[in-house]
């Protein structure tokens, strides 16, 4: 009768039907079809209809736009933003996907469509963030596993991370589990090949939104440039069972609720530039060297642990014996861009238990050196500070207390 069925004003109050003619291939059991919009592709619930030599493909719209027909399912999208304009390409892998952005013009967005498993990780299939790029992985709880098979025993090259950021990259609600191979040696912890993650100088990483990331049985978890920044914002990080460094460097700023742990480390655990810990949790357990170091370490509402650290018999000669006789936990010295040592407590708890120093062992103590220390009487600092000149008490006021809140 002439009268609009679907039109501007009726738009949103139902749905139409399309029916497009069956690609090549294209079934019932393996129909996929995607909505390509701003936001990333989104897989929408798609009916194969029609005769056997005249199949059709139909599904239910609320609006039109760009659709994607395949019989292969889409491990992620790729959506490109440019002066307003977005512009959303499917993937049948995460690594064509990552391919994708080296010739993007325009800020990105990687968003997941299922999980990714990545078996085999070497030098040449490591994945990678182009210098000057940004980008977002969008993960909606989806998990990217990758496990490291390449060979690290030969060449120039001494790093072999996973994932090699040298632009800036935001993990947005995603599982990253990270995993190295054991070489067979008997060393404790093992000798493990294969790195987590690079940051390259000027290098960012975010980790946001409940994004979880696992760096376990690998030789190192962080690699490090000079002070590419690294912030950990309501997520958790994992780092577990490290041959050589958790991290070797760094600005790190842990905030909102995380949850970093490291654990089982050969060398050095949270090792970093600067560490500001804010309303969240930290413990670091069984780092043969430090387990935190830094030039300016900085807690508010913070609960910060580190025990059972320190106690590798090679810290006594570590760097010309540079951590030797000191603590657990240490303070740089000024850092070559004149941000000046410090330490600062404020309403929040640091505890350390079962540690060495490298000289001793049952020695908790905090190594501030010729820093500034400022420490708040609403903290708990489980520990002794210590300064350059041996002195305990030149620099800060400590109430110590048991676990009740009673003074000791």
């Amino acid at each position: 009768n002439g009268k609009a069925v679907f039109d501007a004003e009726t738009a949103t109050e139902g749905t139409v039907t399309i029916t497009v003619p069956a690609p090549t291939g294209v079934t019932q059991d393996n129909v996929h079809v995607y909505y390509l919009g701003p936001n990333g592709a989104e897989e929408i619930e798609a009916i194969v209809g029609g005769t056997e030599n005249d199949q059709t493909v139909s599904w239910d719209v609320s609006h039109f736009s760009t659709y994607y027909v395949t019989a292969d399912e889409q491990e992620a999208s790729v959506t490109v933003t440019k002066d307003g304009a977005a512009t959303t390409t499917p993937y049948e892998t995460f690594a064509d996907a990552l391919k994708a952005i080296t010739n993007a013009d325009g800020e990105v967005a990687i968003n997941l469509l299922s999980d990714v498993t990545l078996s085999s990780v070497t030098d040449d299939s490591k994945l990678e963030i182009p210098s000057g790029k940004t980008v977002t992985i969008v993960g909606k709880g989806h998990t990217i596993s990758a496990t490291w098979t390449g060979d690290t025993d030969s060449g120039t090259n001494q790093n072999h991370p996973i994932l090699d950021v040298k632009g800036d990259l935001t993990l947005d609600n995603v599982i990253l589990d990270f995993h190295g191979k054991d070489d067979g040696t008997d060393a404790n912890p093992a000798h493990n090949d294969g790195d987590g993650i690079m940051l390259s100088t000027g290098s960012k990483l975010t980790l946001t939104d409940g994004t979880v990331v696992n760096l376990d049985n690998l030789y190192r978890g962080f690699i490090m440039g000079d002070k590419p920044e690294l912030v950990v914002n309501n997520a958790t990080l994992n780092v577990s069972n490290i041959t050589a460094n958790g991290s070797n460097g760094g600005k790190w700023e842990i905030k909102n609720g995380s949850n970093v742990s490291f654990t089982n480390i050969g060398n050095h655990a949270l090792s970093t530039e600067t560490v500001s810990i804010e309303n969240s949790k930290v413990t670091v357990d069984e780092a043969g060297y430090l387990g935190i170091y830094g030039s300016e370490i900085t807690l508010t509402n913070a609960d910060v642990s580190v025990t059972n650290s320190a106690t590798a018999a090679g810290l006594a000669t570590a760097s010309n014996g540079a951590y030797n006789g000191k603590g657990a936990v240490q303070l740089k010295g000024a850092d070559d861009d004149g941000t000046q040592p410090k330490l600062t407590i404020t309403n929040s708890i640091l505890t350390l238990t079962g540690n060495g120093n490298g000289a001793a062992s049952d020695e908790q103590t905090i190594y501030v050196g010729n820093a500034t220390v400022d420490i708040d009487n609403d903290s708990n600092v489980y520990a002794q500070i210590k300064s350059a000149d041996g002195a305990t008490t030149q620099y800060y006021t400590v109430a110590f207390k048991n676990e009740n809140g009673e003074d000791w």
